[in-house]
């Protein structure tokens, strides 16, 4: 019984993934805050569309920084599970003076374990090798999310630039046609014998 009901406890954990798509323009910066408790399970992806880069910065409740990712396209970031229950804030920056926009694809994902301390604190070791088991598995399921989110972008990615190929070489092969037919019908005309009446 006890096993059913910690079973139910570890199916009961509230998980949440968050994805978002923002806009940088030259020089800006776009912030967000979490209110994140001690001893959860909490981090946040990025990738950035095309190979532009960006800053990434997390502060927390003191407003010291935690961590500086600096020109990446791509990354994850974990809160380490030892820092204290605050305000944390974390944001992207734009520093350089691309002309075009920069849009980035996050994901927040994070695991409240609540429910799960009370049994924690008096379970066995089996017990806790279980709710270990558990919180990897959500973990897994946040990234495997994340994943089907950045295959659909490239996906969609993939039919644009595929399109656009596709139109090109139309154009190009009507290019090459008109080319050809002017070029006939100037040889035609000029080997044409003009006569003067």
């Amino acid at each position: 019984m006890r096993a059913l009901t910690l079973l139910l406890a570890v199916c009961c954990a509230v998980t949440y993934v968050a994805g978002y798509t923002i806009t940088l323009k030259t020089y800006q910066h776009d912030c967000y805050h979490e209110e994140i408790k001690k001893d959860s399970f909490y981090t946040i992806s990025y990738e950035v569309g095309g190979n532009d880069l960006v800053d990434f910065m997390v502060t927390g409740p003191d407003g010291l920084s935690i961590k500086n990712i600096l020109q990446q396209n791509s990354a994850n970031f974990d809160f380490p599970e030892h820092l204290a229950s605050g305000k944390y804030t974390y944001c992207f920056m734009n520093p350089t003076s691309s002309p075009t926009d920069k849009t980035i694809n996050f994901h927040a994902h994070g695991v409240d374990h609540d429910e799960l301390m009370p049994i924690e604190e008096k379970a066995s070791p089996l017990e806790k090798e279980v709710i270990q088991l558990a919180q990897s598995i959500e973990r897994i399921l946040d990234h495997h999310d994340y994943m089907i989110v950045r295959e659909e972008e490239h996906r969609d990615t993939a039919e644009s630039t595929n399109s656009r190929v596709k139109w090109w070489a139309a154009v190009q092969i009507f290019l090459v046609g008109a080319a050809c037919a002017w070029q006939i019908w100037y040889l035609k005309s000029f080997f044409e014998v003009k006569r003067v009446v």
